[in-house]
C-alpha cells in the first residue's frame, strides 16, 4: 500500500520504507502520521473485519489526498 500510495501521490522516486512513510505523512495537513497510523492498523489487524476496516481507512486517506492534488 505504501508504494502504491506513493506512486499515486507523486512521491519522489527512490523513497522507500520509513522515508516514504514520512513523505506520505507530510501530505496530510489534518493529522500528523495519518498514513502511518492507518498502515500500522492494517498490519496489526487480528481478523478479517479489522483488516477490512483498516484497508477502507487507507483507501479513504489516499482518495482524499488525490482529491487535494486536483
Amino acid at each position: 500500500m505504501r508504494v502504491r500510495a506513493g506512486a499515486l501521490l507523486g512521491a519522489p522516486q527512490g523513497l522507500q520504507g520509513k522515508a516514504l512513510d514520512h513523505w506520505l505523512d507530510s501530505r496530510d495537513k489534518e493529522q500528523a502520521g495519518g498514513f502511518t497510523t492507518r498502515s500500522q492498523a492494517a498490519g496489526e489487524a487480528k481478523n478479517l473485519t479489522q483488516m477490512q476496516q483498516a484497508a477502507e481507512r487507507l483507501h479513504d486517506w489516499t482518495a482524499r489526498r488525490l482529491g487535494e492534488r486536483r
